[in-house]
């Protein structure tokens, strides 16, 4: 967790994700997603409702609770963390080169080696892309048990990042992406289109293609008329609905499927004054929901026997 302003902080978590806190008071910090964290000195914890609870010194994490209560203690030899304890015992350790940086990961009896190389560091300047630098990236992992899996950055002739994955089995896997809105252009034989993706008032848009299989994929998301459309490779369209406004704001609509020119209702639910669900339609057979005068649900009928609820 490092500190970039005089009242914002980044918390860059174990599974990857950046968590960006503001200072609510001299001791406390809010985070998104719900996150929350409390200073005290050189040392700051943050934890979520749900559970999860991280501590760090000086930046460095320290520790890591579960939802489930496990906690996990970070061991470093200077910034390099060589085990990763519970209750004492070793559930992780590292091995390091004469350098300092890591080499291996040692783990419920496998030893997993990694090898770094560096990328290069692609910014779009003035509508033209460049390359800036070099930064540190991972070269390749090798299981002691299976097959190794590299990773090679580079660009292309437009300076465009991009990325080849190996498998173990030796099968190649090329992305491309845009270094001004960071999207991926390509990955291997499909195309991206991308519009206003993550959070816009506009609808948000993604489709790709393969010009090799003449196949595509399609997903269409507008909140505010309530739709949502996906397509896939099968060329069946999916067309999900649901209520904007009122008490059943939110609730299923109706889903359509269109293929080729037929477009069939598949699922329509039914709503009461109250918002209520008390009958549906479910590719052609129909079930009705009673409820008691306490509004509880009592029962269904699906056109055959009643099916009661127990209290």
């Amino acid at each position: 967790m490092v500190q970039t302003s005089e009242d914002s902080f980044v918390m860059m978590q174990p599974d990857g994700w950046n968590n960006l806190f503001l200072r609510k008071d001299d001791s406390v910090l809010n985070g998104s997603a719900g996150w929350m964290a409390q200073i005290n000195g050189d040392s700051i914890t943050a934890w979520a409702k749900c559970g999860w609870k991280l501590e760090f010194y000086k930046g460095h994490i320290v520790s890591m609770t579960t939802p489930k209560n496990r906690k996990f203690e970070y061991v470093y030899s200077g910034n390099t963390i060589t085990e990763i304890r519970e209750n004492g015992v070793a559930r992780l350790t590292t091995e390091q080169d004469s350098h300092g940086d890591t080499t291996a990961f040692v783990f419920n009896d496998r030893r997993l080696e990694i090898a770094l190389d560096r990328k290069p560091q692609v910014q779009n300047i003035g509508r033209q892309n460049v390359v800036a630098g070099m930064d540190e990236s991972l070269r390749s992992i090798a299981p002691s048990d299976s097959p190794s899996k590299s990773f090679e950055f580079a660009v292309n002739d437009k300076v465009q990042p991009t990325l080849k994955i190996t498998s173990k089995t030796g099968q190649e896997r090329l992305f491309t992406w845009d270094a001004a809105t960071k999207r991926i252009i390509s990955d291997g034989d499909w195309i991206y289109t991308i519009k206003n993706p993550g959070g816009s008032t506009e609808p948000a848009e993604i489709a790709r293609r393969s010009d090799r299989t003449k196949q595509g994929e399609y997903w269409f998301y507008n909140g505010a008329k309530g739709e949502e459309t996906t397509k896939g490779v099968n060329n069946v369209e999916i067309v999900q609905s649901w209520f904007t406004s009122g008490p059943v704001a939110g609730k299923c609509r109706k889903i359509e499927e269109i293929r080729g020119q037929n477009r069939i209702t598949v699922y329509r639910p039914t709503y009461d004054e109250f918002g209520r669900l008390f009958r549906v339609f479910d590719r052609g057979s129909v079930r009705t929901f009673c409820y008691d005068s306490h509004g509880v649900l009592s029962y269904h009928t699906d056109g055959g026997p009643e099916i009661t609820f127990p209290r």
